[in-house]
Formats: structure tokens, C-alpha cells, sequence
């Protein structure tokens, strides 16, 4: 090497390249730019795939139940609802659940086994915690979507020991902060009817002449409560078939889930035209001592507003009761040497009192 080609050679500074060099640099920008992209692609597959998916799977693992659904304000085309609904296992994160259109309320029919649409209602949205939620509702106005086939339901109602009814609506799901619309709730739901009322006493009552003024105790299976105004009932004695009388409720009564009380007063036929068993029969009865099966009949109510559906289920149908207190006669006590004797009882229809021990 010449002595010239030496001096352009330039002296050696002995540092090695830096991290960030140009080529590290841009490696970086596409990692980056790359990352972009897919979060660009991934977002919107979350939002409009991913998550309705998770929203319509957690509607479809729902699970509800009726815990109480009261009926009042009744007309022919609506009523107002009180509902309180249980949700279970609607997904693992808290969301929360609102309905785009009335849900409707369907059942199928025993007469021709064909689904019948029977309400429409609006409902509020509700929250859910880990997939779970107790929601307390009150719908202004249930639409009665069949008049008739809502009666037919209402008598099974009144006879069954369950039914089920079917819900639908379209919903909407949010959820991490994204709403998924557009779902579908479909559901298939038990729900307890009311086995005929059974077990309907009268042990507290009161006699003024011909009128008794007594307290109904109904036992009711179901859920679903409803109220009562003018309701009307013929009384029968079952063996003989012959009619004491008729009982009207007093008041707004409420047939509740549960055991309900319903003030009733009752107007007796003459005591002259009872049959003579019948009335030494029921003599004791009046007077405080023992019970008998009585069958009550509605035969009306809704008087002043009738109530197509309502009347279609309860009109007509007999209702065992036991009538009295169902204390025993007392005795007195066993004198030397001779029998216990038990006093024949003394109350008449016609002034006796009588209440619950």
C-alpha cells in the first residue's frame, strides 16, 4: 500500500454499531404496524362475532322461574302485572339483559294441542351478577293477545298441578362494556298451577240471623295470584245436593300464592225449608262444634265489569270446603257408676256465633 492509499484510510475509533440501528429500527415498525392491523381485524370479530356469540350462549344457558306473578286492575284485554323472576346461570360475567320488543307468553293448548300466543308485555331491563339476578318488575298493561284461549288456560290453571309456558323476545346482551343486540330469548318455563284449590276451610264465622259473616281460607299452589271483586258463590250441601244459600265477597279480595283469607258473607235460605237431617246435621255446626264438607260454586263475579277470561275458568266450577270449627263437643264428667254423656248442642242458625278456636 503507497503511502497516499495509507493516508485516506481513516484511523480506527474501536466502537462497535448501537442497539437502535436502522435496520432493528425498522423491524420494529412492522412488529408495530402488523399489531395494528390485527387489532384492527380482531375488534370488530370481537364485537360483531365473538361476543353475540357469548351473549346468545349465556341467554340460551338461562335458566327462570316464576316466583310470584300477581294479577290486577283485570279487564277483557289487559291487567296489570307484579312479576318476580329468578335468572340463573345466564353466563359467567355481570350484564346487562334488555328486551328490544314485548316479550310474549305462550302455552300449548290440551283442546287442540296447537300453540296459543295468550300475553304481550313490555319489561325493563334487569342486571345480572356472574350470570345471576332476582328481578321485581311492574307491568302497567299485560296485553290479552286470545280471549278465548286465555279462559281455556285459566281453568287448567285453576285444576293443574303444572303447566308450562313458553316465553320469547328479542334482547340485547351488554357485556365488558359492548352490546350485542338482536338475540333471541326463548324459553321453556314450569311454572306450578293451583291443583284445584284444595283444603279451603271455614273456621271463623258469625251469625246474625240469616246472614253469616266468615273468613275463607284458600291454600294456593301456584305462583300466580289474582284479584277479586264481586265474586259470587252458591253453597251446597255435597250428600243431599241441597242448596244453603249464597256467600259474596265483602270487598277487593286477593287470592294470593299461599294461604289467603277471603271475607265472605253468606245468606241463607229459610231454616224452615232445610231439610230436617240436614239441619240436625248442621245445627251442631252452626253452634261452634264440629265441621262439615260443603261445595262452593261461583256463579259470578266481575259483576259490574265482567271479565270474559276470568269468568271462563271460575264460573261453574265446584270448590270442596270444610265448613266449622271442628272442636269437639265437651263432656261432662263420668258420674259414679254411670256413663260420660256428651250435652246435645243448642245453637240455631238463627242466633248462634261461632270462631275459630
Amino acid at each position: 500500500m503507497t503511502k497516499d492509499a495509507e493516508a485516506t484510510v481513516p484511523p480506527s475509533t474501536g466502537a462497535r454499531p448501537g442497539f437502535w440501528t436502522r435496520r432493528k429500527r425498522n423491524g420494529c415498525f412492522i412488529c408495530l404496524a402488523i399489531v395494528i392491523i390485527l387489532v384492527a381485524i380482531l375488534v370488530p370479530v370481537l364485537i360483531k362475532v365473538v361476543h353475540p356469540k357469548i351473549a346468545q350462549d349465556s341467554l340460551n344457558s338461562a335458566k327462570l322461574q316464576f316466583t310470584s306473578m300477581n294479577l290486577t286492575k283485570l279487564s277483557n284485554d289487559a291487567f296489570t302485572l307484579n312479576v318476580a323472576l329468578k335468572v340463573e346461570d345466564a353466563g359467567h360475567t355481570s350484564a346487562t339483559v334488555s328486551f328490544e320488543e314485548p316479550v310474549t307468553l305462550s302455552w300449548v293448548s290440551p283442546v287442540d294441542k296447537q300453540e296459543k300466543k295468550l300475553l304481550e308485555f313490555n319489561m325493563n331491563p334487569f342486571d345480572t351478577d356472574s350470570g345471576n339476578a332476582f328481578v321485581n318488575d311492574t307491568v302497567d298493561r299485560v296485553k290479552v293477545a286470545d280471549i278465548m284461549s286465555f279462559g281455556i288456560f285459566n281453568k287448567v290453571l285453576l285444576g293443574t298441578e303444572g303447566f308450562q309456558w313458553i316465553i320469547r323476545a328479542k334482547a340485547s346482551v351488554k357485556a365488558l362494556g359492548i352490546t350485542s343486540g338482536g338475540l333471541t330469548l326463548e324459553k321453556t318455563v314450569d311454572v306450578k298451577g293451583m291443583h284445584g284449590l284444595p283444603g279451603i276451610t271455614i273456621k271463623e264465622f258469625l251469625i246474625t240471623g240469616p246472614i253469616i259473616n266468615m273468613t275463607a281460607v284458600i291454600t294456593n299452589d301456584s305462583p300466580i295470584g289474582i284479584e277479586l271483586i264481586d265474586i259470587v258463590f252458591n253453597i251446597t250441601e255435597p250428600t243431599s245436593g241441597f242448596q244453603l244459600g249464597t256467600a259474596r265477597s265483602t270487598s277487593t279480595q286477593f287470592l294470593a300464592s299461599g294461604p289467603s283469607k277471603l271475607q265472605l258473607t253468606a245468606q241463607l235460605v229459610p231454616i224452615g225449608s232445610i231439610p230436617a237431617p240436614l239441619l240436625e246435621k248442621l245445627t251442631p255446626i252452626l253452634g261452634g262444634i264440629g265441621a262439615a264438607p260443603l261445595v262452593v260454586t261461583c256463579t259470578s263475579i266481575y259483576e259490574k265489569a265482567p271479565v270474559a277470561w276470568l269468568s271462563a275458568a271460575l264460573v261453574g266450577i265446584p270448590l270442596p270446603v270444610s265448613f266449622g270449627t271442628g272442636r269437639a263437643a265437651p263432656t261432662t264428667p263420668t258420674p259414679a257408676g254411670g256413663n260420660s254423656t256428651a250435652p246435645a248442642a243448642s245453637a240455631s242458625p238463627s242466633a248462634s256465633p261461632a270462631a275459630a278456636a
